[in-house]
């Protein structure tokens, strides 16, 4: 893993999500804070491109951790704006242009109530199908953004950065060396155990 790259990337991301966190208990109606959301949108969105760039370079955990920590300050900013009707509008509009050039048997809908009939329809089926996939969206990142898991993530962060800069590892390098000795140590008193109890 490039750990000149990641211990960064996750530092910035840590310290950037603490400090919204640390702002909107204290200043949520500052402009500090709100300044602070746009510096956190966009340490997310170097966090989430430098994770899918290094993928096969990274652990799994830095990967995780720096695209959820992203996704989670990406979406903050946006978290009242109904997408769904931006792109409902949007394709009603894309749609009655088109059904301005039909030809032949098609024609009939190139004009008239026709035309902003099936322009409605168009505008309506995109709208139901992104208004589900951004409410979803919205609602994890309204639960990621709720700001003891925001702070969570931040100490996640710093913490991945912290041991990856001290040439320890990862949390889940930690985990293993320390989990598996212990489990290694219970092993060697289990069969010391059975060793007892069938000499007995």
């Amino acid at each position: 893993m490039d750990g000149s790259i990641a211990e960064y990337v996750l530092l910035a991301a840590g310290v950037s999500a603490l400090l919204i966190v640390f702002l909107y208990l204290k200043h949520r109606d500052s402009a500090a804070y709100k300044l602070m959301v746009l510096v956190g949108m966009a340490a997310g969105a170097a966090a989430i491109y430098t994770a899918a760039i290094n993928y096969g370079e990274w652990t799994d955990e830095c990967v995780v951790i720096c695209i959820v920590a992203g996704y989670a300050m990406v979406i903050r900013p946006f978290k009242n704006i109904d997408f769904a009707a931006v792109l409902g509008i949007l394709a009603v509009l894309l749609a009655y242009a088109y059904l301005g050039e039909m030809t032949g048997d098609l024609e009939g809908l190139s004009h008239g109530a026709p035309r902003i009939i099936v322009a409605v329809l168009a505008g309506s089926v995109v709208y139901m199908i992104f208004n589900f996939i951004t409410k979803a969206a919205i609602f994890i990142g309204k639960v990621l953004n709720w700001w003891p898991f925001l702070f969570i993530i931040a100490v996640l962060c710093i913490t991945e950065a912290a041991l990856i800069m001290s040439g320890s590892g990862t949390m889940v390098d930690l985990y293993h060396k320390y989990y598996g000795s212990a489990s290694g140590d219970l092993a060697s008193l289990e069969a010391l155990k059975s060793a007892v109890v069938s000499f007995k």
